[in-house]
Formats: C-alpha cells, sequence, structure tokens
C-alpha cells in the first residue's frame, strides 16, 4: 500500500510540476484508472492527464473522510449508520463525523467508477468497448444520486436480496448484542 501511494505521489507530482506531459498519461488502460483511484484517491484523473482534477479529488476523499476521525471516537459508529449516543449531551461532533467520513467515502467511490467511465469513453477504448457484453454505465451523477428512488430500480427482484440480507442481518444484531447503559443522567430543564 505504501509504495502504491509512493508511485502515485510521483506521478502527481511530476505532472503537476510539468516533468510529464498529461498527455503522455492519456492512454492508460481505464482498468488502470479504475483500480488505481480505488486504491489511491485522484490518481484516476491524474492518470487520464488531469492533475488539478486529481489533486482535487484526493484533497476532498482525504480531507473529508480523515477529517471526520477528529469528531468521533473510534468505533462510534454501527453498521446502519447510527452513531452510538455519547454520554454527555452534545451528539453535534459524532454526527459531523459520520457525515464526514459517509461523504468522502461516497465521494471516493463516485470519482472512482467516474474516472473508469471516461477512461473508457476515450476514443482510443473504442474496440474494447465493443468487446465488452454489458454497455457501458452512460449517465451523469444525477441520475446515480436519484437512481435508488425511481420506481423501476425500487420494483426489480434484484433490489429484494441486498434488503432481505441487510434487514435480517441488522434484526439479528440487534436481538443478539448486548444493551450498554448510558449513566448520563438528565439534569432538571435538560432533555433526557
Amino acid at each position: 500500500m505504501t509504495t502504491t501511494r509512493l508511485v502515485a505521489g510521483i506521478v502527481l507530482l511530476s505532472v503537476v510540476s510539468g516533468a510529464v506531459a498529461p498527455a503522455a498519461l492519456a492512454d492508460v488502460s481505464p482498468a488502470a484508472v479504475g483500480w488505481g483511484n480505488l486504491v489511491v484517491p485522484g490518481l484516476g484523473a491524474t492518470l487520464r492527464g488531469h492533475p488539478l482534477q486529481g489533486l482535487i479529488e484526493s484533497s476532498l476523499t482525504i480531507g473529508t473522510y480523515y477529517g471526520g476521525t477528529f469528531y468521533s471516537k473510534e468505533g462510534a459508529f454501527t453498521i446502519d449508520g447510527s452513531v452510538l449516543v455519547p454520554s454527555g449531551r452534545n451528539i453535534t461532533k459524532p454526527l459531523l463525523g459520520q457525515f464526514l467520513q459517509e461523504f468522502g467515502l461516497k465521494y471516493h467511490m463516485w470519482n472512482t467508477f467516474y474516472n473508469y467511465q471516461q477512461a473508457s469513453l476515450d476514443p482510443s477504448q473504442a474496440a474494447a468497448q465493443k468487446e465488452y457484453q454489458q454497455p457501458l454505465y452512460m449517465g451523469d451523477w444525477k441520475d446515480t444520486l436519484l437512481a435508488p428512488f425511481q420506481l423501476d430500480n425500487l420494483l426489480t427482484p434484484w433490489t429484494y436480496a441486498p434488503i432481505a440480507l441487510g434487514t435480517a442481518f441488522l434484526l439479528y444484531s440487534y436481538n443478539t448484542a448486548p444493551v450498554v447503559r448510558q449513566n448520563h443522567r438528565a439534569r432538571l430543564g435538560e432533555e433526557a
């Protein structure tokens, strides 16, 4: 992992400093762009010849995800996205930490897909696109953001299996997990 980050850093600095022309990196395979961006945020855009975009993507991804760790204790999040209520009165910081980490993760996944999509749509990849059994998704971030709420997607059987598995796991988890007693007692005039 450290070697990958070192190589990505060298490539990014080389392109930003002008030592390597962005056009020299533009013919990288879509698989390298996608997997590279998955491992190192911003590497996909850099490999496609857009180092400034890669720098913005990596800064925003790492900054929001890592920044969220400053606002909450380790182990304060559960699988369903809820925050374990702290013993104090203020839950603003844990919720902000959760939001920042979730945003950073989703932003990273979108950038990984987007850079793979753009590398695949490059005219030099036209022959490879014809060999794929399934055509490349051509939507943008609005389609992706609204897709979970479209009726066609909700009525497909592919939706029911993940929902059923997730529900079964959460029911099992809630029924078998011990209840941790919180020692906070509400004072006069304070919400419990």
